[in-house]
């Protein structure tokens, strides 16, 4: 008995030390202690129960893997956008341009020329047709034209107030602006024929002392000029005005109403009445000799006149020889209020396409053989006279080595 009850003092021990380490451990540990009840039974000579509560060991929870904190992307700093400069609207340039009635020459070439340069330069070109040259000055003159229709003979008029030919008196004191040489174009060449069977009645201009002629209507350039070459040398004519038909003209000289007429090239090309003319009746030329032309060139300082051949323009009446003829130049003038810019390449752009449009327009045939040699002669004609020229012309001869330096005082700049 003693023995036993030792042993069950024993086990009761190792039971209490047990409970004891679980609740140590239950109290650090962070669950909540589940209690288990055992129940022990030991077989004795009598039988003893004992229920002992035995809080089992936990197992501990491992500590959580900390996450790392990831490492931020930096943001990239914005570059900033910059601001476009806005893109200037460029200026439109528009120009009026004065030309001569429809259907001559002179319009004609003008619709080329506002062609040309609204293609190649984009220029807005207004024409506005007028009866004559000096009329499309006179609307020059009063500021309604930007680029006025001009012949040589005009000008020369222009800067003498009008004391030379008598078409523009008075335009100096009434003008807005000065008028400038700036864009030849074409020529008209004119010379005097009789019919061939009088021929013989003709060696020099004096011969023609107090005839009755045609002389190409009152007023045009190619009129005064002969006129003014005729009386020169001393020769004093009589003007018929006739409308301009070859047909008329003919009947004229067989009725002998007139005894010679002054017929006329325009550029490359006889002008369509003369060609009708030529075709109709056998003519010869009536030549200045040489002594009267050297009187015409003292008397008329560069005063073009120009020798050449009839079978390079004639047909019928090719045979007709040397003909001496005086060329009257036309073109367009400019405002010097018009950039240098502006005019140099309007200059350049019909250069570039003048050859295409003389296949078209003969009357281009001259200017287009060597244009900026054309554009350089005329310029020297001129220049006894002191006709200004615009600095976008003078730019355009000195590019092409064809500038006197002796003009550089003709340049007006606003």
């Amino acid at each position: 008995m003693p023995i036993k009850t030792s042993v069950l003092i024993a086990i009761a021990i190792v039971l209490i030390v047990v409970a004891s380490v679980g609740g140590y451990f239950a109290g650090v540990s962070s669950v909540s202690p589940v209690v288990t009840t055992v129940t022990y039974t030991v077989t004795v000579p009598y039988t003893v129960t004992q229920t002992v509560t035995v809080t089992p060991t936990p197992t501990p929870t491992p500590a959580p893997t900390p996450t790392p904190t990831p490492t931020p992307t930096p943001k990239p700093t914005p570059t900033p956008t910059p601001t476009p400069t806005p893109t200037p609207t460029p200026i439109r340039i528009t120009l009026r341009m004065g030309t001569l009635k429809v259907g001559t020459s002179a319009y004609i070439i003008s619709v080329y020329l506002s062609d040309i340069w609204k293609r190649e330069l984009g220029y807005g070109i207004y024409v506005y047709p007028y009866g004559a040259t000096a009329d499309s000055l006179k609307e020059f003159a009063k500021g309604n034209l930007d680029i006025p229709y001009v012949g040589d003979l005009l000008l020369i008029d222009w800067y003498a107030n009008g004391e030379v030919f008598g078409f523009l008196k008075g335009i100096l004191q009434v003008a807005k602006s000065n008028v400038t040489q700036a864009i030849w174009t074409y020529n008209t060449r004119a010379h005097i024929v009789a019919p061939a069977d009088k021929a013989g009645q003709y060696k020099c201009w004096a011969d023609l002392n107090g005839k009755k002629g045609f002389l190409t209507p009152m007023g045009w350039a190619t009129h005064i000029n002969i006129r003014r070459a005729l009386s020169a040398v001393g020769v004093n004519v009589t003007h018929v005005e006739l409308p301009l038909s070859g047909a008329k003209v003919k009947e004229a000289l067989d009725r002998g109403e007139i005894d010679f007429v002054v017929i006329y090239l325009t550029g490359l090309a006889p002008a369509p009445w003369v060609s009708e003319l030529e075709m109709l009746t056998d003519l010869a030329p009536v030549n200045p000799c040489s002594h009267e032309i050297e009187m015409i060139k003292t008397k008329i300082p560069g005063i073009p006149l120009v020798t050449f051949n009839a079978s390079a323009f004639y047909k019928r009446n090719k045979g007709m020889g040397i003909l001496i003829g005086i060329d009257t130049f036309l073109g367009w003038g400019a405002s010097p209020d018009i950039p240098e810019e502006v005019v140099y390449n309007m200059i350049v752009a019909l250069e570039k396409n003048i050859k295409t449009y003389a296949a078209i327009a003969l009357e281009l045939g001259l200017a287009a053989e060597n244009f900026a040699k054309f554009q350089a002669d005329i310029v020297a004609s001129l220049v006894p006279y002191k006709i200004p020229i615009h600095p976008g012309l003078a730019k355009y001869l000195k590019e092409k080595g064809l500038w006197n330096p002796a003009w550089d005082p003709l340049v007006l700049k606003t």
